[in-house]
Parts: structure tokens; sequence; C-alpha cells
């Protein structure tokens, strides 16, 4: 868009924020004063929106009776007085459609010459993170739709349409079935303590997302992009990190009803990642090209801002022709935050995040840190939240793992379902593992007092009852 261009759009904004009776209020709703280029421009922008906001409607040729004080200022009144009079002559020619239109091309060129005149500024005091800050502020003007409205069924009524393709599957298929799994739009936070598995989740939703024909933007704050490879590696194929001889996995035994009578174990000799079969990889993963798309990023620890977070979703979109329909951060609470301020900051980064979800329809899954008191506990719940407790209302589906030792040394960990904002909640999932192999889950069944007692029998110790 051409300098001249921009002005007389920008004309066009203003004027109809000051005189149309129809749309000036979905204007202001959109453009606060303060985006518009110069001083008396703002002013008269924020005389109308005052007017708007007592009277609900645009000063129209009261204009000139509520800046009565400010066009009798000198030099500065009669540049007013000039703006008015072009506002007039402009009026009766206006388009309205073709504004409402071009709305947001204006928001956004503003919002962009703004944040280039204040990292220029920065730049100058020699603020090198302020400039960065600022060149990545957010753009999150009012889009789409004016919203639902009651009377107009079609829009009422949309939710009996939900397209399977909005849903991913979640790795455990006993929660699935019950509608617990990430969605777009949504947040899906995985609790746990250290070293129980949060991450082999994350890579196993990526699976399964893939496996859907679902595309999937890994971001990885704690590992290496070479070490989360792997892992994508070892689930996509069921394939060992080191060489093993043979692997015990447990096995879900079911009565014709699909309930679990028993636990037995299965031996078996997998391949493990080697140099040698390489070529016999490389062809595997050629083959996944045109039916899915994982990309995974490394940052720094501690570096990663959502602003920039924001940046690099544009930039992939926009050079890669890449929009994730999965968004993956492991974790948020090494993100860059505010130190004096760390549990709000920490809390404030997972709302902007889901946002961002929220924004660009995307599906979000991330990890949060469980406290201390959840490393012994035999079912961790959101109260064991290491961060900001508000992170536990932020998130659409809170899901917890935990194992007892028993439950460690066989293969078995529990998943609580903690929060679900749509679907039940507030119930516990057995699954089988093998995380030699990569496989965060290969079976699942309810929780029941029947398979406490067959832990019990194979592992030979008593345990505990449910808390």
């Amino acid at each position: 868009m051409s300098e001249r261009l921009a002005q007389s759009l920008e004309d066009n904004v203003l004027t109809m924020l000051c005189w149309d009776e129809d749309h000036a209020s979905e204007i202001l709703m959109q453009v606060p004063p303060d985006l518009f280029s110069s001083r008396n421009y703002r002013k008269i922008a924020t005389a109308a929106a005052d007017h708007i906001e007592v009277y609900g409607h645009p000063p129209r040729a009261h204009l000139r009776d509520v800046l009565e004080r400010d066009l009798l200022a000198g030099e500065n009144g009669l540049l007013l007085q000039r703006i008015l009079s072009d506002m007039d002559t402009l009026r009766p020619e206006i388009q309205p459609a073709y504004v409402l239109t071009q709305l947001d091309k204006f928001i956004a060129l503003r919002k962009i010459s703004r944040a280039i005149e204040n990292a220029s500024d920065a730049v100058q005091q020699g603020n090198v993170e302020k400039a960065q800050t600022a060149l990545y502020q957010g753009d999150y003007s009012i889009r789409g739709s004016a919203g639902i409205w009651l009377h107009k069924p079609e829009q009422m009524l949309a939710f009996f349409n939900q397209r399977e393709e909005d849903f991913f599957p979640s790795g455990v298929e006993a929660l699935d079935i019950r509608g617990v799994r990430p969605k777009r739009k949504t947040l899906f936070l995985v609790l746990a303590p250290k070293k129980s598995g949060k991450s082999f989740w994350l890579v196993e939703i990526g699976k399964q997302a893939l496996l859907h024909k679902k595309s999937v933007l890994h971001i990885t704050l704690e590992m290496s992009e070479e070490q989360v490879a792997k892992r994508y590696c070892m689930a996509l194929f069921a394939m060992t990190s080191n060489y093993v001889s043979t692997i015990r996995v447990p096995i879900f035994k079911r009565d014709q009803l699909g309930r679990c009578t028993s636990i037995d174990f299965d031996d078996r000799a997998p391949i493990h990642l080697e140099p040698s079969i390489a070529g016999e990889l490389a062809k595997r993963l050629e083959a996944l090209r045109n039916r899915s798309h994982l990309l995974i990023k490394e940052f720094p620890t501690g570096n990663l801002t959502v602003s920039q977070l924001q940046s690099f979703l544009d930039s992939l979109a926009r050079r890669e022709h890449f929009t994730p329909d999965l968004l993956m951060i492991d974790y948020p609470k090494i993100m860059k935050h505010d130190m004096v301020n760390m549990r709000l900051s920490i809390g404030r980064n997972l709302e902007e995040i889901r946002g961002l979800g929220v924004e660009r329809n995307m599906a979000i899954v991330a990890p949060a840190q469980a406290n201390r008191s959840s490393e012994n506990a035999r079912v961790v719940t959101s109260g064991m939240l290491s961060e900001d407790w508000s992170m536990s209302q932020t998130a659409d589906i809170i899901c917890s793992i935990s194992r007892t030792k028993a439950e460690r040394e066989i293969g078995l960990a529990r998943v609580f379902v903690d929060s679900a904002r749509e679907v039940e909640d507030k119930f516990l999932v057995h699954i089988s593992q093998s995380y030699a192999t990569g496989q965060f889950c290969l079976d699942s069944v309810y929780m029941s007092k029947h398979i406490e007692h067959e832990i019990e029998r194979i592992s030979g110790e008593e345990e505990e009852g449910d808390d």
C-alpha cells in the first residue's frame, strides 16, 4: 500500500468514525484513537470516541462544538479546522462497504508503522531488547464476523456441526473415547513430576496427529532438536535408542465386554537406532512427505517470548507456507518471563499461548511441572502445580501422569483426567507403556480394583488404597 493510499484510507476511517451512524461504533471497537498517525487525528478520534460512549452515536455536526476550544488554539487550531473541512468534503463520497473491507489492512499498517517507530526510538537509546519487543508486539485486532446472533439458527446451532478434523487423538484410546483429547482453539495441559513421561506424551500426541494427516509444530526449549527428532523416530517405528536384545511389554487381557481381566507380558526383540539402518529410515521418512508435516524447532531456554513465537509463526506461514494444526511447547515454564513476578508471568504466558491457538485455529498442547509433593503421590492433581495456579484455570483439559513404584517396574502408569471443560472429568485410566521403544501408551483401560489386585499379584507388593 502506497503512503498516499494509506493516508487516504486513514482519512476515510476517521471520517466514518465521526459521521457514520451505522458503522462508527463498529470502527471504534476495532480502531482505538491512539492508533491514528498524528496528534490532531488522535484528538479528533478521541473526541468522537467520547461522544459515542456517552450518547451512543457519532458527534457528526456537533464535532466542531466538541472541539471548540482546540479550534481556537492558534496555528494548531487552524490545522484542525482544515482537517474538519476536508472531512466535510470527503463525507458524501465515502463508500462504507469498501472502507470496512479495508479496515484490517489499515489496522495492520498502522500497527506495523507504530512498531517501527517505537523500535527506532529504542535503537536510538541503545536498548536492543526493547527494540525487538516493539517489533514483535502483537496484532490482536478483532477479526472475522461480529459473532453469533441468537435469532440466526444456522449460527446458534453450529455446534452440531463440529468436524472430526478439529479434534486430535490424545494417544490414549480410553481418553479419546470419552472426548478427552486436544482440540483446535483449546489448551491441553499435561501435568506430572520430573521425569515422568511428559515429553514422551507430547511426542505421542504429535505422532498421532501426523498419522491423521495434521501439521505439527513442536517447540522445544529443554531438549535439542536432534533429541526430539530421535524420539519421534522411536515413537513412529517402535525402535530403541540403544541395543536391547528383548523388552518385556505389559498386555491387558480383556473379557467379551472389554473389561480387563488380567495383565500378561510379551517379550519382543526390537530394532534399535544405529547408523546402519539410516538409509532405511530415510526411505520411511520420505514416504511421509505427502502425508503429513512436522517441524521441530529449538529455542534457547529462557529466551523465547510469546511475541517472538507469534513472529515465528508469521514467518513460517510467509516463507515456508506452513501453518500448523497442532502446536506443542515443551515447555512454557522455561520461556522468558519476568523474574520479579515469575509466577504471574508464567501464567500470563500460558494465557497468551492459548490466545494464539484461538487466533490461529490451532490445538495447543503443553506440559507443566508438578511440585515435590507429587513425586510420591498415587494421583497427581492440579493442586500440585508448581507454577502459577491460574494455569489450571487457563487450560481446557488437564491430564496428569503418575506411577507407583510397582507400576513403574512393570511398565504401567496412571492418567488422571483432572479437569475438562466440555466432557466428563475426574476419572483414572491405566496405560501400558514401553519408553524403551518410545511408546508412551500401548494400551489403556479404565481404573478398577481388579487391576489394582493384578498389580499387587505381579509385583508381590500390596499397594495402599486410592486417595
